[in-house]
């Protein structure tokens, strides 16, 4: 069984269609097509359901979708064993969009000139799809907003940047900042999210 046969496999289910997996994979959706047919002849079982411009995972391809994931990410470490540094592979990279445009450039250029032989992917995302992302092995690393409890052990967290919150105004405050927010209309982080969690702890 080719194990790339199962990487586009993994892709359609994570990106929802044929034509979305094929972009990421840098291949036709006819080529994906082939090679899920080829894995469906060889399990004797469908592996996704179409509808539309859709593809979704049969309750057969949920089953086996773990350790498709785990055959192709061992499939990956294959080369970093060749490679006494282990500088070596596919690294997936997860970042939230304040990420993408900050921090994660100079990386890049890092990687590039120190891990020439790594080649990164980046998935972008909120810090909680991010780290969901991490917990189901799907990413190998994100830069994401710090969460708001423990990690597990399984994870190692390591923080990165420290910033301090701001009242942003047009004009100079005359007032404090708890009589300004009384008395005028503001725009806030979304308290929903990790990021929303620590102005809304200091406006509660």
């Amino acid at each position: 069984m080719d194990s790339r046969y199962l990487k586009s496999l993994i892709a359609v289910v994570e990106r929802g269609s044929i034509a979305d997996a094929a972009r990421a994979e840098g291949l036709t959706a006819a080529a994906i097509s082939q090679r899920i047919q080829a894995l469906e002849r060889e399990f004797g079982f469908a592996l996704l359901t179409r509808g539309g411009h859709a593809a979704r995972p049969s309750e057969a391809c949920l089953n086996i979708l773990p350790r498709a994931r785990h055959i192709v990410h061992e499939t990956t470490l294959l080369a970093a064993d060749i490679d006494p540094q282990g500088l070596s592979g596919t690294l997936k990279i997860g970042a939230i969009s304040t990420a993408l445009t900050g921090m994660l450039p100079a990386v890049l250029r890092w990687l590039t000139a120190n891990a020439p032989n790594i080649r990164p992917t980046i998935a972008p995302g909120s810090s909680r799809s991010l780290y969901q992302a991490i917990l189901d092995q799907e990413l190998d690393a994100a830069i994401l907003v710090a969460p708001p409890f423990d990690l597990p052990d399984t994870l190692h967290g390591v923080s990165l940047r420290k910033e301090e919150l701001l009242l942003m105004s047009r004009y100079a405050p005359d007032k404090s900042i708890a009589d300004m927010l009384l008395q005028h209309p503001y725009i806030r982080y979304d308290p929903e999210t990790w990021g929303g969690h620590h102005p809304q702890a200091f406006l509660d």
